[in-house]
């Protein structure tokens, strides 16, 4: 399995409001989750704890970051492209 999951390091982490835990987001004011709903951040140890706990293996893990050059707005994408394996 494979697919890309949203980095803390996003600009537009900061626009949230914490639901539940600090990386669970909703209620964006601005940005590309404005009236999205709830969207799930994640870091490094985060990632590592929510697929050990329900049995997965990372198997890969790399950090990509865009950052919005022109018209600069200081805006940065920041996500994981992470594989995992199953263990059960």
């Amino acid at each position: 399995m494979g697919f890309d999951w949203f980095s803390t390091l996003h600009s537009d982490y900061a626009f949230g409001k914490t639901l539940g835990d600090k990386y669970t987001k909703t209620d964006f004011d601005r940005g590309q989750f404005k009236g999205v709903g709830v969207v799930h951040f994640s870091d490094k140890e985060h990632l590592v704890e929510l697929f050990h706990n329900i049995g997965w293996k990372l198997e890969t893990m790399e950090l990509k970051i865009i950052e919005n050059i022109l018209p600069e707005s200081g805006k940065i994408g920041a996500g994981f492209s992470i594989s995992a394996r199953w263990l059960g």
